[in-house]
C-alpha cells in the first residue's frame, strides 16, 4: 500500500510554530502556520519565578490568518508594548486564537484539535502561574545592553537527508540548562543565549530525498488543494515524478545543480511551501506503527515501480585455473538506486528523531534571524550573469522556479526578520496578497507570477562597456537587513545573492556585493552609528581558509579544466576572489562610525560545511575608496557550518562538489597557525597604471631577492606576502621597499583549539564529572589522530559566542563549536547519558584588542 498523509483529523491545529522571530525592547513577532482559519494574538507575561504570579504585561488585537490553501493560513502575528522590557528579565507569551468565535491559548488548543503530546514548545522548568493553575509557555530574553552579557548562537545549513545527527539539537540543551539564568552568572556558559541567526540553506530546495518529494507532493495535495501547470513554460510535464526531473532543471530551467541530485528539484510553490513545514515541524511525520521511533516512509516500489532492489551477476570461472573450491557462479547484491534507498531512509530517520523532540520548543524560545542562501531555491543561485541570464532572462521555467522559491523565502524567513517590510502598502504586503491570489483564485496567472516575480527578483543590469550588475528594480524587497542595541552593538545583515557585481564580465567569478549594495547595506542602514562593536553575517564567511581558497584559486590547472566544465563546479564563490568586493566591504564598515579611529567587528558565515574562527587586524591610512584618513579595527571571523550535512568518505560521488567532497577529512591537519597565515598590503592604484613594488627579505630561500611585484591595471593591488612569496614562514619576507608606501595592512590568522579560562557548562543536567570524562576520551581519540578540531570541526556543527570585556572595549571573543564525532558516536552508542550531538569540544578565544602596526622599512 503506498504510503499517504496523516488525515485532516490527525493533523495538529498548529502546523508550524510558534516561532519566535524578531524581538525589539518594545515588539514581538511569531510565526505560526495553522490548519484551519482563526483569528490570533499575543500576551506577554514577566516571568516572576515558579512559584510567582507572572506579571500580565500586555496583550495585542486579533489578527486575520493569510490562507494560502484549502487547510493552510500563515501568519506573523505581532505585538507592539506600550512600555519597553527589561534585558535581564525571562519574558514568556502565549498565543491566544479565536475559532469561530471561541478563544484557546497554546495550553489548550488540545481541546479543539484532540491532538496531544505534539506541541513540544516550553522549557519545562520555567512554569507561569496563571490563573492559579501551572502554564508552560514559550520564553525569552533580550540582548543585553551590556556586550560582555550578550551569548548568540549562529549556524547553517540543515538538509533532512544530510548525514550526521542534527546539532541544532544542542540548542536546546543550551536553552535547558540555562533556563533560569537570563544574566547575572560568574561562569559565561551558564548564562541563557538571546539570539540565533541562521545564516542560510534552511531547506535545500536542490537536493531533495525522492523519499521526501512524495510526502511534500501528497501533503500539497491535502491542505493547499491547489497546482501549478507548468507546461507553458516548457517543462516536461511527464517527468516531474521524484527522482525523474533532471533534464527539466537542466536543460529547460537551464540550472547548474548537479545531475546525481536534481531529480527530485522543488519546482512549484506549493513545494517550497511544504517543505519549510517539513524541516521546521513534526506535525505533518508520520510514525511508524511497526518501528515506534521511526518515522513512516514511502516504499522503495512506489517511488521507483519497476526498478529491482537487487540484481545478480553470474561468473563464469575458466576450466584452466584449478580451484578447490570453485567460486561462486552467481552473485546477488543491491542495485545503487536501493542503496541510495535505504541509505536516505536511514537519515530521514535521524532527522524525524530530532525533529520530533525539541526542535519546535528551540524556535519558540529564542528569536531567530534568517538570511538567504543559494540552496533555499538553487545551488548558485545567481552566480554571475550567464547563469542569470540562461536560467532567468531566457527560461521561463527557471525564472519560475527561482520566483516560486524567493516567494516562500519571504513567506517563511524574510516575513519574520522584518515585518515591517510586510504591511499594506510596502513591498512584502503586496507580495502577500499576490500569494493570497495564486493560492486562492488562478495559480496559473501570467500577470500575478509576472508581478511577483518584479518583486522577489532582481535584474541584470549590463549596458555596453559598463560592468554587469545585478539590482532590485523599484518598488521590490530588499533582502537585507539591520538590528540595533541601544548605543552598544549592532548587527548588519547581508544579502550576498541579489545585489553582485561581475567585474570580470557576465562569465567571471562574482563580487558578492556591488559597490551600490555596500553603499545601502552597509553605510546607510541605521540611526545611530556611533557603535564601536559592529556584527556583520554574511551566508559565506568573509575571511575564509587561505588554505582551501588559495587551492580554488589554483583549480585552473589542467586537471580541473578537463574534469569540471563551468565556474560554478568549483564554487568560486568566495569573497576573496573579487578583490574590489572584498577589499571594500572592510573599508567601507569605517563608514558606520566616521568619528571612531578603531572598530571591533565580528563576522558571522556559515555555507561551506566546516566550522573555524579567524583573527584580522586592520590598519590603514587611505581605506580603499573611502579617503585619506587613519582608520584601524580588528575583526574576529566565526564560521558554524553545518547544522546537518557533513559528508564522510562512504557518500563521496553522492553530489558533492569539488573541495567540499568530503568534510570530515578536513577535521584534521587542513591547516595550521604557520602555513594559513596571511599578511596582505593593499594600494588603491585608482590610475589603473603599472605599479612595482620592491621587496627584499632573508637570504637562502625560494626567491631570489630583491624581488619586484608588479601590478598592471589592477585596483586594488594587493599583494599577499607569504602566499605570494611561496614560502609559509611569515617573516622570512618581511619588508617592503614602500615606494610608493601602502594604503592598508591587514594580518589574518587561523585560532587554534584552547583552554577557555572556563568551564563550559554541561547541558541538559550532565554532571561536570561526565563532562570531563566526556572530553577526556575525545582529546584521546583527536590528539592521537593529528590535532583533529583543533582548527577546523567537520562534523556537524552549531557555533555558540560569547564575548568578554577589554580595555580597548571587547578583549575577547569565545566561539564555542558544538559537535561530536563518530567515535564519539561508536563509544557511547549504549551509554544513555552521553549528549549524543555532543558538547563544545573546539573552543576558539580570539583576541579583540589591537596591537602596534608592525614597523616597515619607510614607514
Amino acid at each position: 500500500m503506498a504510503w499517504t498523509t496523516k488525515t485532516l483529523a490527525e493533523l495538529p491545529f498548529l502546523i508550524v510554530g510558534p516561532m519566535l522571530r524578531k524581538v525589539t525592547p518594545n515588539t514581538i513577532n511569531v510565526f505560526i502556520v495553522t490548519r484551519d482559519d482563526c483569528q490570533a494574538r499575543l500576551k506577554l507575561y514577566k516571568h516572576n519565578g515558579n512559584t510567582a504570579a507572572p506579571d500580565e504585561l500586555d496583550t495585542g488585537a486579533y489578527t486575520p490568518m493569510l490562507k494560502i490553501g484549502a487547510h493552510m493560513f500563515v501568519n506573523v502575528i505581532s505585538l507592539s508594548l506600550g512600555a519597553n522590557m527589561t534585558p535581564g528579565i525571562t519574558y514568556g507569551y502565549n498565543v491566544e486564537f479565536n475559532i469561530g468565535g471561541t478563544e484557546y491559548s497554546l495550553w489548550n488548543i488540545s481541546v479543539y484539535d484532540g491532538i496531544t503530546n505534539i506541541l513540544k514548545i516550553a522549557i519545562p522548568s520555567l512554569i507561569f502561574k496563571i490563573g492559579g493553575l501551572d502554564r508552560l509557555l514559550p520564553t525569552f530574553v533580550l540582548p543585553p545592553i551590556d556586550k560582555a552579557k550578550l551569548r548568540v548562537i549562529h549556524g547553517s545549513c540543515r538538509k533532512p537527508h544530510g548525514e550526521g545527527l542534527d546539532a541544532m539539537e544542542q540548542v536546546y540543551k543550551i536553552l535547558h540548562y540555562t533556563a533560569n539564568n537570563p544574566d547575572n552568572v560568574t561562569n559565561p556558559s551558564d548564562r541563557r543565549p538571546q539570539m540565533m541567526f541562521l545564516t542560510g540553506d534552511q531547506i535545500y530546495a536542490d537536493d531533495v530525498s525522492p523519499i521526501l518529494l512524495d510526502m511534500i507532493n501528497k501533503y500539497a495535495q491535502l491542505l493547499l488543494g491547489w497546482d501549478e501547470n507548468l507546461a507553458p513554460l516548457g517543462c516536461d510535464v511527464a517527468n516531474m515524478a521524484p527522482g525523474a526531473r533532471a533534464d527539466n532543471i537542466i536543460n529547460v530551467a537551464k540550472f547548474s545543480v548537479d545531475e546525481k541530485v536534481a531529480g527530485s528539484h522543488l519546482m512549484k510553490l506549493r513545494e517550497f511551501i511544504i517543505m519549510y513545514c517539513m524541516v521546521w515541524s513534526n506535525a505533518l511525520w508520520k510514525e511508524d506503527p511497526a518501528k515506534p521511533g521511526f518515522p513512516a516512509l514511502p516504499a522503495f516500489a512506489d517511488l521507483f515501480p519497476g526498478t529491482p532492489e537487487e540484481e545478480t551477476k553470474t561468473y563464469v570461472v575458466p576450466p584452466s585455473v584449478p580451484l578447490a573450491n570453485p567460486w561462486p557462479t552467481q552473485v546477488t547484491f543491491k542495485t545503487g538506486e536501493f542503496d541510495t534507498y535505504e541509505k536516505q531512509c536511514s537519515y530521514l530517520a535521524q532527522f524525524y528523531q530530532a525533529l520530533n523532540k525539541n526542535m519546535r520548543a528551540i524556535l519558540a524560545n529564542i528569536p531567530s534571524y534568517m538570511i538567504c542562501d543559494d540552496h533555499e531555491i538553487t545551488d548558485d543561485l545567481f552566480y554571475n550573469g550567464s547563469w542569470f541570464d540562461g536560467a532567468i532572462n531566457n527560461s521561463a521555467l527557471g525564472k519560475r522556479i527561482c520566483t516560486s522559491g524567493m516567494a516562500a523565502y519571504a513567506l517563511f524567513q524574510d516575513w519574520g526578520n522584518k515585518p515591517e517590510d510586510y504591511i499594506s502598502g510596502q513591498p512584502g504586503g503586496t507580495l502577500l496578497n499576490y500569494i493570497y491570489n495564486v493560492s486562492n483564485n488562478n495559480p496559473d496567472a501570467p500577470a500575478i507570477w509576472n508581478a511577483i516575480s518584479d518583486i522577489v527578483l532582481p535584474e541584470l543590469y549590463a549596458p555596453v562597456l559598463q560592468t554587469p550588475v545585478l539590482r532590485h528594480k523599484a518598488g521590490s524587497l530588499n533582502w537585507h537587513y539591520y538590528y540595533e542595541v541601544s548605543n552598544a552593538y549592532e548587527f548588519l545583515v547581508l544579502d550576498t545573492r541579489t545585489m553582485r557585481v561581475f567585474h570580470e564580465g557576465n562569465d567571471g567569478v562574482p563580487g558578492l556585493m556591488s559597490e551600490d549594495a555596500l553603499t545601502k547595506q552597509i553605510a546607510l542602514p541605521g540611526s545611530s552609528k556611533s557603535k564601536a562593536l559592529i556584527f556583520v553575517i554574511s551566508p559565506t564567511p568573509v575571511i575564509g581558509v587561505n588554505y582551501i581558497e588559495k587551492r580554488k584559486e589554483d583549480a585552473n590547472s589542467n586537471f580541473i579544466k578537463k574534469r569540471f566544465a563551468n565556474k560554478q563546479q568549483l564554487d568560486l564563490e568566495h569573497w576573496s576572489f573579487d578583490k574590489k568586493a572584498y577589499e571594500h566591504l572592510y573599508s567601507k564598515l569605517f563608514s558606520r562610525n566616521p568619528n571612531a579611529t578603531f572598530l571591533q567587528v565580528i563576522m558571522l558565515g556559515g555555507d561551506v560545511h566546516y566550522a573555524y574562527s579567524s583573527r584580522m587586524q586592520y590598519w590603514a591610512n587611505q581605506p580603499y575608496m573611502e579617503g585619506s584618513v587613519v582608520r584601524k579595527m580588528t575583526i574576529a571571523g566565526l564560521c558554524a557550518s553545518s547544522f546537518r550535512n557533513e559528508v564522510s568518505a562512504s557518500n563521496v560521488g553522492m553530489g558533492e562538489r569539488i573541495f567540499e567532497v568530503y568534510t570530515k577529512a578536513y577535521h584534521g591537519d587542513i591547516l595550521d597557525d604557520v602555513i594559513d597565515k596571511s599578511v596582505v598590503y593593499g594600494w588603491q592604484n585608482l590610475s589603473l597604471g603599472k605599479l612595482s613594488i620592491p621587496i627584499s627579505g632573508t637570504s637562502g630561500y625560494v626567491l631570489a631577492l630583491p624581488h619586484n611585484v608588479t601590478f598592471d591595471g589592477e585596483t586594488p593591488a594587493t599583494f599577499d606576502r607569504n602566499r605570494e612569496l611561496s614560502t609559509p614562514y611569515e617573516n622570512d619576507y618581511a619588508n617592503i621597499t614602500n615606494d610608493p608606501y601602502h594604503d592598508w595592512h591587514y594580518r589574518i590568522a587561523p585560532v587554534k583549539r584552547t583552554d577557555p579560562g572556563y568551564v563550559p557548562a554541561p547541558a541538559n543536567g550532565y554532571t561536570l564529572d561526565s563532562y570531563k570524562s566526556y572530553t577526556a576520551a575525545h582529546r584521546a581519540v583527536y590528539e592521537k589522530a593529528g590535532q583533529g578540531g583543533k582548527f577546523i570541526v567537520g562534523y556537524n556543527n552549531m557555533g555558540d559566542i560569547m564575548l568578554e570585556s577589554g580595555p580597548q572595549g571587547i578583549g575577547y571573543v569565545y566561539h564555542q563549536i558544538w559537535w561530536a564525532s563518530d567515535e564519539d558516536r561508536k563509544n557511547y552508542e549504549n551509554d544513555p547519558n552521553f549528549p549524543d550531538m555532543g558538547l563544545p569540544y573546539t573552543i576558539h578565544k580570539i583576541d579583540m584588542n589591537l596591537y602596534n602596526e608592525p614597523a616597515l622599512n619607510n614607514p
